[in-house]
C-alpha cells in the first residue's frame, strides 16, 4: 500500500511545476475554522488544541537512538473531542540529519493518513524548518527537497488540509509515540489500542 502510494507520488511530481509549487497553500477552508484567515500555516502553538468539528488533528515526530544509530517516528490523529483515533508508529530506519527524519516521518504521516481516508487533516510537528520547507516559507536544505514536493502534492488529495508548527510542549504525544518505533518493530504499525501512559498524556492535553 506504502510502495504503491509513492509510485504514485513520483508520477504526480512530474506534472507538479514551478507555478504549482508557489501557488499552493497549506491551508483549510475558512467554514471550518470558522474565522478570516483559515491558515494555521504560520501559527506556532505552545499547547496542544483540538481541531474543529469534523477534523481530524495528527502531531507528528522523530525518535533517535544515539546507541543503535537507527531514527524512527510515529504520528498521533485525534479528533475535536481530543479522542486518539488509530496511529502510526514508523518502524526504524537510518538518515543523514535531523531535519530529513523529520521530513520522511511527515511525509509518512501524510501517506497514512491518506490510507485512513481522513478527508480535512491538520498536521502539526515542533520542526519549524520542516513547516517552513512543507509551505514554501523557505525550501530548507536540499535534501528535503524532494521530500517537500512528495508532501505537497499527497495533500493536495485531501478535501482540506493544514500544517502548522508547535512547540515541544505541545507535541508531547507524539513524541512518546515516537519512542516506541526504537522497539525494532519490522514495520510501519497502525496502533488501533494506544499504550495508557500515550492515553494519559493525551488526556492532560485536553485538560490544560
Amino acid at each position: 500500500m506504502t510502495s504503491h502510494m509513492h509510485d504514485s507520488l513520483r508520477s504526480q511530481r512530474v506534472k507538479y511545476d514551478e507555478d504549482a509549487s508557489t501557488s499552493f497553500h497549506l491551508s483549510l477552508p475558512k467554514s471550518l475554522f470558522g474565522d478570516k484567515s483559515g491558515s494555521l500555516v504560520s501559527s506556532s502553538l505552545f499547547r496542544w488544541f483540538p481541531p474543529p468539528s469534523s477534523i481530524v488533528k495528527c502531531n507528528v515526530n522523530a525518535s533517535f537512538s544515539v546507541s543503535a544509530y537507527l531514527v524512527g517516528g510515529g504520528a498521533v490523529f485525534r479528533d475535536s473531542s481530543g479522542q486518539i483515533l488509530p496511529s502510526m508508529v514508523f518502524n526504524p530506519f537510518s538518515a543523514s540529519s535531523a531535519t530529513l527524519v523529520e521530513a520522511i516521518c511527515l511525509r509518512r504521516a501524510v501517506l497514512w493518513a491518506l490510507s485512513f481516508s481522513f478527508a480535512h487533516v491538520w498536521f502539526e510537528c515542533d520542526s519549524l524548518v520542516i513547516v517552513n520547507a512543507m509551505s514554501g516559507v523557505n525550501p530548507g536544505p536540499m535534501e528535503i527537497h524532494a521530500i517537500s514536493f512528495d508532501v505537497q502534492v499527497a495533500l493536495r488529495n485531501f478535501s482540506s488540509s493544514s500544517l502548522s508548527h508547535v512547540h515541544r510542549h505541545g507535541n508531547e504525544v507524539a513524541h512518546t509515540l515516537a519512542a516506541l518505533s526504537q522497539s525494532h518493530i519490522p514495520k510501519d504499525v497502525a496502533l488501533v489500542q494506544i499504550p495508557f501512559n500515550i492515553c494519559s498524556l493525551a488526556a492532560k492535553d485536553c485538560l490544560s
